[in-house]
């Protein structure tokens, strides 16, 4: 197994006759999952690789097309749910 997974995010018409259409997100990894939606498809597609993998030490990578678009992080850690980073939040005035 490589040291980085890679995770490109696309679109893909989805049709619901065969005039209308709208656009979806989907998610594809490097070991073959692939996730379509509009909600959280990165972090749903990261804690499937997190279960089907618990022993890789190695990085995520998510691209879109050629651009990366997050600094690449440990699999292990990588979009889990926990408190907001301190530069995300809302400041409060006294």
């Amino acid at each position: 197994m490589t040291d980085t997974i890679r995770i490109d995010l696309d679109t893909v018409r989805v049709y619901r006759n065969s005039q209308e259409y709208r656009p979806m997100n989907r998610a594809r990894s490097s070991l073959g999952h692939e996730i379509k939606g509009d909600g959280p498809i990165i972090s749903e597609l990261a804690s499937i690789l997190r279960e089907e993998n618990p022993s890789f030490d190695g990085h995520l990578e998510v691209y879109r097309g050629d651009i990366l678009c997050f600094i690449p992080m440990a699999l292990k850690t990588a979009f889990l749910k926990g408190p907001q980073p301190q530069q995300l939040r809302k400041k409060t005035t006294a």
